[in-house]
C-alpha cells in the first residue's frame, strides 16, 4: 500500500508538473494565435485599402498623361496656326506696304508731270475739228485736278487704304501675339503643374506598390506563424487533456485515493497494535 501510495504521488507531482507546463504552453500559443488572427485582420484590411488607392492613383495618373498629350497637342497647333496667322499678316502687310509705296511714287510722278505740262501746248484742246465729237477744251492736268473723282483723287484715296490696312494688320497681329503669348504662358503652366502631379502620382505608386508588396509579405508570414501555434494548440490537447477528465479532476481523484490509501494503512497499523489480525 505504501508503494502504492509513493507512486500515486510521485505520478501527482508529475502531473503537476505537466500542469503547470500545459498552462505555460496553452496560455502561450493561445496568446499567439490570437495575436496573429487579429494581425492577419489588420494585414487585410490594409492590403485592400492600398490596393484600391493604388488602382485610384493609377486612373489618375493615366487621366494626367491624357491630358499633357491633350494639352501639348492644342498647343502645337496652335503655335502652327499663330506662325500661319503671323506669315499671312507679314505677306498682307508687305503687300499693302507695297501697294502704298507704288500708290505714292504714282501720285509723285504724275503730280510732277502734271504741274511740269500745264502750259504745254500739246496737252491745250484749242480747236476741234468738224465733225469730231465734243471734248473738254484747256489743260488734262487743270481738268484732272478740278475734279473730286480725278485719278489724283482716287490715287490718294487707295493709298490711303493701303495705309490703313497695313495699321490694321498690325494692330490684329499685336493682339494676336499678346492672345497667344497668354494662351501659351497659361498652357506653360498647366503642363509644368500637371507634369509635377504625374512624377509625384507615378512616385506614389511605387511607394504603394512597395507597401503591398511588404504587407502581403507580412500576411504570408502571419498566417504561417497563425498555423504554427494552431498546430502547438492541437498538439497540446492529446499532451494536456486525458480524454474528458481535466488535470484538476485527476489531481482530486488522486488525492483522493491517496487520502483513502494512507487511511487503511492507519487502519491496519492500529489492528496490528492492537494484535489483531488484517
Amino acid at each position: 500500500i505504501k508503494t502504492m501510495i509513493g507512486k500515486m504521488e510521485t505520478a501527482a507531482t508529475e502531473d503537476a508538473t505537466t500542469k503547470t507546463f500545459c498552462d505555460e504552453q496553452v496560455t502561450k500559443h493561445t496568446t499567439d494565435r490570437d495575436q496573429y488572427q487579429a494581425k492577419i485582420e489588420t494585414l487585410n484590411a490594409e492590403i485592400d485599402s492600398k490596393n484600391a488607392t493604388l488602382r485610384q492613383t493609377k486612373k489618375e495618373v493615366a487621366e494626367l498623361n491624357t491630358d499633357v498629350s491633350e494639352l501639348t497637342a492644342e498647343l502645337a497647333e496652335a503655335t502652327k496656326l499663330r506662325s500661319e496667322e503671323k506669315a499671312a499678316n507679314e505677306a498682307a502687310q508687305k503687300e499693302a506696304k507695297e501697294g502704298e509705296e507704288a500708290t505714292n511714287t504714282a501720285l509723285s510722278t504724275l503730280k510732277a508731270f502734271y504741274k511740269g505740262n500745264t502750259k504745254s501746248q500739246g496737252f491745250l484742246q484749242i480747236e476741234q475739228t468738224p465733225g469730231a465729237p465734243e471734248v473738254n477744251t484747256g489743260s488734262y492736268a487743270e481738268d484732272a485736278t478740278q475734279r473730286s473723282g480725278g485719278v489724283l483723287a482716287m490715287l490718294e484715296v487707295l493709298a490711303a487704304e493701303f495705309a490703313k490696312t497695313h495699321t490694321a494688320v498690325g494692330d490684329e497681329e499685336v493682339k494676336a501675339v499678346e492672345a497667344f503669348d497668354k494662351y501659351k504662358s497659361d498652357s506653360n503652366s498647366d503642363l509644368k503643374s500637371k507634369s509635377g502631379l504625374i512624377a509625384s502620382k507615378t512616385s506614389e505608386v511605387s511607394t504603394l506598390q512597395v507597401d503591398l508588396d511588404t504587407a502581403k509579405t507580412n500576411l504570408d508570414a502571419s498566417q504561417e506563424q497563425l498555423e504554427l501555434a494552431l498546430g502547438e494548440l492541437d498538439k497540446l490537447k492529446g499532451m494536456c487533456t486525458e480524454g474528458e477528465e481535466s488535470a484538476e479532476v485527476r489531481k482530486l481523484r488522486r488525492e483522493e485515493e491517496i487520502e483513502l490509501l494512507k487511511q487503511t494503512i492507519s487502519q491496519l497499523d492500529e489492528m496490528m497494535a492492537a494484535g489483531e489480525t488484517p
